[in-house]
C-alpha cells in the first residue's frame, strides 16, 4: 500500500488508517523526525479515542529512542515513564508502548501505542502479547 502513495503525507494517512486496524480498540500516534531538525519528533498521524496529546517532543524525552528498542510502561509504580507521555498517560490504566522505527540502521521515528487492557484476561498476559506484536512489527 505504501508503494502506491504519491506523497509522504499520503503515506502518513495510510499509516494512521492501518494502525487503527492493527491495534483495534487502542490509541496511538506516529512520530517522525522533523525534516529540518533531528532533535524534534513531529506527530504525523494518530488514531483511537485517546491518542497521545503531545505533538512535538525531543528524542531525549523517550526511553525507547534513547535505548534503541521497545520500551513498555506496564507498571506505573516500577517502570520508567517517558517524559513525552506526560502525567496523564504515566498514571492511568493504559499501557504505553514506544517502538523506535528503524530502517537500515537509521532511526526514522517512533510508533507510540497506548494499550487498554481488557477484563477478559490477566493484564500481564495481555501486555506480553502486545509486546510480541509490536516487536514483530518493528522488525
Amino acid at each position: 500500500m505504501f508503494q502506491t502513495c504519491l506523497t509522504v503525507e499520503e503515506a502518513y494517512v495510510v499509516a494512521g488508517q492501518y494502525s487503527s486496524k492493527f491495534f483495534p480498540d487502542q490509541s496511538g500516534g506516529l512520530y517522525i523526525f522533523s525534516s529540518t531538525n533531528r532533535n524534534i519528533l513531529d506527530k504525523v498521524t494518530e488514531w483511537g479515542d485517546n491518542p497521545p496529546k503531545e505533538g512535538l517532543f525531543s528524542p531525549n524525552d523517550c526511553w525507547a529512542l534513547r535505548r534503541g528498542h521497545l520500551h513498555v510502561m506496564a507498571d506505573p509504580d516500577t517502570d520508567l515513564c517517558c517524559p513525552h507521555l506526560g502525567e496523564r498517560l504515566c498514571s492511568n490504566e493504559e499501557v504505553p508502548m514506544c517502538i523506535p522505527l528503524i530502517a537500515q540502521g537509521e532511526t526514522l521515528g517512533l510508533l507510540n501505542v497506548l494499550i487498554m487492557p481488557n477484563d477478559a484476561e490477566d493484564r500481564e498476559t495481555q501486555v506480553k502479547r502486545w509486546e510480541q506484536l509490536v516487536s514483530t512489527m518493528a522488525g
